[in-house]
């Protein structure tokens, strides 16, 4: 009974995030469960104040991971 509590209230992580300009200086720092809308957000592995107004490290951010392959449907 516990596992089925655990998959009806699962709810995603809290993940961090970085608002970069153009020229990758950190503006705003976010933590959510969904990623951010609009252009300039990267995932990062924490959020450090010091960041804001610098340029973000590039040992901040996460690995991308690879886009997922579209789903071919199955044959008859």
């Amino acid at each position: 009974m516990p596992l089925l509590g655990l998959l009806l209230f699962w709810r995603r992580p809290w993940r961090d995030y970085a608002l970069l300009d153009g020229q990758g200086v950190c503006r705003a720092l976010r933590r959510s469960r969904s990623a951010p809308q609009g252009q300039g957000w990267v995932a990062v592995r924490e959020c450090r104040l010091a960041w804001l107004h610098h340029p973000l490290p590039a040992s901040a951010r996460l690995e991308s991971s690879p886009p997922s392959r579209p789903r071919q449907a199955l044959a008859n």
